[in-house]
């Protein structure tokens, strides 16, 4: 498996997506970003999904389907990782959206 990852910001992607990886490449245009908070935050989204297959060995890729909870689970905790106030009503947002 390679070391590098190439985030790829002009590619088009499906209209549902705000980021893809395919494991070794990241696209997030930079068109669809609203904000460089909204980008960054997409951006260590997919990173989380590239780390959590590069340190399983590509392991994850053949059961992502039954495993997509914790992938997701991780690279939103990626993403949203840095305490700025931002991020931190973002994460009340989620909480309540889940609470209810």
């Amino acid at each position: 498996m390679s070391g590098r990852i190439v985030v790829d910001l002009g590619s088009s992607i499906p209209s549902h997506a705000a980021g893809i990886t395919n494991w070794t490449k990241i696209r997030v245009p930079l068109s669809k970003s609203n904000s460089e908070f909204d980008f960054l935050q997409t951006l260590r989204h997919e990173v989380g999904h590239v780390y959590i297959n590069k340190l399983s060995d590509g392991k994850t890729t053949a059961y992502f389907n039954a495993l997509r909870v914790l992938h997701e689970g991780v690279a939103t905790t990626v993403q949203l990782s840095p305490g700025d106030e931002k991020t931190a009503a973002e994460i009340l947002k989620m909480e309540r959206w889940a609470t209810a």
